[in-house]
């Protein structure tokens, strides 16, 4: 039983780090401005579960943190 929760714990946050990786390669290529458009239009979709959209939101998150640091 333990096994599993630490698998979808280890999935969820591999599924995180692949939306921040996405999220750092649309921001170089198009921008800051541009990056906050396209990360409010991902919202917008209704195709996209809540699960999704909690995840862009971390990953924008982390890398705003992460962009003040450096």
């Amino acid at each position: 039983m333990h096994f599993f929760k630490k698998t979808s714990l280890f999935v969820n946050l591999s599924r995180i780090i692949y939306v921040i990786l996405c999220n750092n390669l649309i921001a170089k290529l198009c921008g800051k401005h541009n990056y906050d458009k396209i990360y409010k239009y991902f919202l917008k979709l209704k195709k996209v579960n809540d699960k999704f959209k909690m995840q862009l939101y971390t990953a924008r998150k982390a890398k705003n943190t992460f962009s003040k640091e450096v």
